[in-house]
């Protein structure tokens, strides 16, 4: 997470904080991001932050493996047995599943101690980055050759709000053509990739209010 930039002294430590900090070990940059751990049950409902370090501009690929496995390890003597791990889709994050893991489609996991550990990325980072995808990049599907398009949602969009009663109320003209600081928004691309505008297009399809 970002951090505002800040030094402080902190007189209970007799330290100046506001640095990378990775545990006991220090640069002399200013952080501008938290890195945090944090584990969660599979089977029940619970989680905790087991740790967290203070980074300028993230830690590389290198400095997350040797933190990941640190944890995994300490977690292993603590009596958890670790099946997955979670991130997005940061520079940093793809840089250590690709290169330091060698997690791959066909190999989606890695191994520690003859364990396999799973390797996921966070369901919201995924579907913002699959509707800023279809922004820019039509879909083909290969088994029926049919192509989906930006344009269809904008179809949809005209048709819906030239009704009296919209079946996608919450759509709004952001949705369709987002301003930069709104792209990363879970919230937009969840709504316009929901069920209700499906329905919505299937049923002017029907009507033939759209193609």
């Amino acid at each position: 997470m970002s951090l505002k930039l800040n030094i402080r002294y902190n007189a209970a430590r007799d330290k100046l904080e506001g640095f990378e900090e990775y545990g006991n070990e220090g640069t002399g940059k200013i952080c501008t991001h938290a890195l945090v751990f944090m584990i969660r049950g599979l089977g029940l409902k619970w989680k905790q932050t087991i740790a967290y370090a203070f980074t300028c501009q993230g830690a590389d690929s290198l400095k997350l493996k040797s933190l990941l496995f640190e944890m995994l390890q300490l977690l292993k003597k603590s009596g958890l047995n670790v099946k997955a791990i979670v991130c997005d889709q940061g520079a940093n994050n793809l840089k250590l599943m690709k290169d330091e893991l060698q997690v791959t489609a066909a190999k989606p996991y890695f191994e520690m101690e003859d364990s396999k550990i799973y390797c996921l990325y966070d369901v919201p980072h995924l579907i913002k980055n699959i509707k800023n995808c279809f922004l820019k990049h039509d879909i083909e599907f290969d088994n029926d050759k049919k192509v989906a398009k930006w344009s269809d949602l904008q179809q949809f969009f005209e048709v819906d709000q030239s009704l009296p009663l919209h079946t996608a109320p919450k759509l709004s003209p952001v949705h369709l053509n987002p301003p930069a600081f709104t792209r990363m928004k879970v919230k937009l691309a969840t709504q316009i990739l929901s069920h209700s505008v499906y329905a919505g297009m299937m049923f002017y399809m029907s009507h033939g209010n759209i193609k």
